[in-house]
């Protein structure tokens, strides 16, 4: 399991998707694809995890990248578009995104 701390140059990125709670499923399924399929190769991925709300409305996608720069240049990528129509075949919408340092990791004991 890989984990991340504050003095690695480590960059998160969270994004949160409306989609109608029928579609969140294919949403995750589809995106989880792209990632096993060829983001997983890309230079600085670390990890990606899907997250689904209670009611069902709303889907998190957090992404861990060992620098700002892989994550640029993972953006960059024409396999990009798979992502794209993953999204738009869930009618989801995309409600906020943001990249992140991480500044401090707590873990158990």
């Amino acid at each position: 399991m890989a984990t991340i701390n504050a003095e690695d140059d480590t960059f998160v990125v969270i994004v949160q998707y409306a989609v109608a709670p029928a579609d969140i499923q294919a949403l995750i399924t589809d995106m989880a694809a792209q990632v096993e399929a060829w983001i997983c190769r890309c230079p600085g991925f670390i990890s990606a995890s899907f997250h689904a709300s209670e009611d069902g409305q709303r889907m998190v996608n957090y992404a861990q990248w060992r620098s700002r720069a892989d994550w640029e240049a993972f953006m960059k990528r024409p396999e990009q578009r798979g992502l794209r129509d993953a999204i738009t075949a869930a009618d989801a919408d995309m409600c906020d995104a943001r990249g992140y340092s991480v500044v401090r990791s707590v873990y158990a004991d």
